[in-house]
């Protein structure tokens, strides 16, 4: 089986995060690394943003809904990828700010982090020998 690219694999969250309502905005495409954006943002700064307006997040005690816009931080890496020494500080600082960050490396692993927010996931994945 053919390794993905990381362009192919961010290419599927974005479509994914797309598909669940979120907007997303992309900071350093693949393959583009040195041009483009850099220099725009600094070292170490995740690949994606994704924005949700009016999302509702219960996981508070039973009955209580908490409806306000949410954000998630996105570094895309293939299977095996390392974050880079200044990748590691960067994403440090913003979770030591209070943001979501996540290192991902597929869809999946995006519902993932998702449903362990809270937050309600439509998309259901099949596995490899499921119908």
């Amino acid at each position: 089986m053919t390794e993905r690219s990381e362009e192919a694999i961010q290419e599927e969250i974005v479509q994914f995060l797309q598909l669940e309502g979120w907007t997303v905005f992309v900071f350093a495409p693949p393959r583009n690394r040195r041009g483009g954006l850099a220099g725009s943002v600094p070292s170490g700064w995740p690949d994606l943003l994704a924005v949700k307006e009016n999302m509702l997040v219960s996981r508070r005690p039973p009955g209580f809904v908490n409806k306000r816009p949410a954000y998630l931080h996105l570094e895309v890496k293939r299977p095996g990828g390392r974050l880079s020494p200044a990748q590691k500080v960067m994403h440090e600082n913003l979770v030591s700010l209070g943001c979501r960050v996540y290192t991902v490396t597929c869809a999946e692993d995006c519902a993932v982090a998702l449903s362990a927010w809270g937050c309600e996931v439509r998309t259901r994945f099949r596995h490899e020998g499921e119908p």
